[in-house]
């Protein structure tokens, strides 16, 4: 039993070697091409589970394929200096790998068309020859961005669905702007968060007026370097109030919707009687987009005041707007 626990030891301790001897740091100590053991401070071509370094002023020329995409555990690259690409040329990583370039660091391709150059990042593609020279501060993390704009009409309100894929876990800002004319944008939402390798999100969008609407969506790293941004545009048709249920049997259970573009605004509500004598008056400053009667008139609800049909008129002078309600008892 003894002699059988020792081995186990034994097998273990190998295995904590192995795995050390596994990953090592190869840091490029001067220029020339990647398949040159002597450019590396390994003395080898860097290979599975490496961490590569290339320093501030050195260029290391990718003149092979550079195909670890078989390898069991990542290779981290750190670009100080200068990581540059032959015609043709494809570097492809395990995934969990990631490229971080720092200031005054650069990818750069020979020739800055198509796909004749790219870094594959677990069978994902996280640069190619026509993005162009690519300089840091920036991290090649980033595996799949996709958004998208839906209505929300229990909200009233647009929501920014979110799928965002990395190949490390990293602190990101998403930005969301909002135009009328696509052209001048305006913050309306930001937040900063923790973002792991697989992130679904549904972020709700307030900022809807009558007509078209633009919105930009942006991805930001640490560095404060735009990962991804993405623009859509939606119409809305809406420049109506809604007050529901009409007919109605209990004014306290009578509710008002309004578009988001009344929203910080003041409203002059008012109900008046089929032969135009007024019942109730309120001013009221617009703060949300849904309102019982409770709400608007919180002294004067009561079946007496609606013990027949009435009409409802609500005024926005600073939008000159004006809508009528007739409700019917």
């Amino acid at each position: 039993m003894y002699r059988n626990t020792l081995r186990k030891i034994c097998a273990f301790i190998f295995v904590l070697i192995s795995l050390h001897l596994q990953s090592t740091v190869c840091t490029a100590l001067m220029n020339g091409n990647w398949n040159n053991p002597s450019v590396w401070s390994c003395n080898a071509v860097p290979g599975c589970c490496d961490t590569i370094v290339i320093p501030s002023g050195i260029t290391v020329t990718v003149n092979v394929q550079v195909d670890l995409e078989s390898c069991s555990c990542p290779n981290p690259i750190h670009i100080y200096g200068t990581l540059f690409f032959k015609a043709g040329q494809k570097m492809r990583l395990p995934c969990g790998s990631y490229i971080n370039i720092y200031p005054g660091g650069k990818i750069e391709p020979e020739t800055a068309s198509g796909s004749n150059n790219l870094i594959e990042i677990c069978n994902k593609t996280v640069w190619k020859a026509s993005d162009g020279t690519l300089t840091g501060p920036v991290a090649l993390d980033l595996i799949h961005f996709d958004s998208r704009i839906s209505y929300n009409d229990l909200n009233d309100n647009l929501d920014l669905i979110c799928h965002v894929e990395l190949n490390k876990p990293e602190q990101l800002t998403l930005i969301i702007e909002h135009s009328q004319d696509g052209e001048m944008f305006e913050n309306v939402y930001q937040f900063t968060s923790y973002f792991d390798y697989n992130n679904k999100f549904i972020v709700p969008i307030d900022k809807i007026f009558t007509g078209d609407n633009y919105y930009k969506i942006s991805l930001i790293n640490e560095y404060g370097k735009e990962l991804a941004q993405q623009i859509h545009f939606y119409r809305s048709f809406n420049s109506k109030w809604q007050l529901y249920p009409n007919p109605f049997v209990d004014p306290g259970q009578l509710k008002l919707r309004i578009p988001n573009e009344f929203l910080s605004y003041k409203g002059v509500f008012s109900v008046f009687d089929m032969q135009g004598k007024l019942l109730l008056q309120s001013e009221k400053n617009i703060e949300q987009n849904n309102y019982s009667m409770k709400d608007i008139f919180p002294y004067g609800i009561n079946k007496e005041t609606f013990n027949s049909s009435v009409i409802f008129i609500v005024d926005v002078p600073e939008k000159n707007f004006k809508q009528s309600f007739v409700l019917v008892k």
